[in-house]
């Protein structure tokens, strides 16, 4: 970039080329989302049209615990919890589900 300079009050004609070192920054996505809570999430879900649902996979990691999974996936996205986990087993290994609502 070029840097110039008007302390004198007088435009310098020519700036001089400078440089500034920026530190990474690492953006994920519970940057784009602000906490929201819901008094009765499960009575908002169900009222909600099907479009709005979204349904991913994230590499956790290793966890040790059910629980610290939900933690790290709560942190990942950045959402308020606004239903209590719960536990459902189907065809796959048991799935916990959390009610997390948030603000994009």
């Amino acid at each position: 970039m070029i840097t110039e300079g008007v302390d004198t009050g007088e435009e310098e004609e020519e700036g001089y080329s400078d440089e500034y070192t920026l530190e990474d920054l690492d953006v994920g996505a519970g940057d784009y989302v602000k906490q929201e809570g819901v008094p009765d999430f499960r009575s908002a879900w169900e009222e909600m049209d099907e479009s709005t649902e979204l349904a991913d996979s994230y590499g956790l990691g290793q966890r040790d615990s059910m629980q610290e999974a939900v933690e790290a996936v709560i942190a990942i996205l950045g959402m308020q919890v606004s239903a209590s986990p719960w536990m459902h087993h189907s065809h796959t290994p048991w799935t916990c589900i959390v009610g997390m609502s948030s603000i994009m």
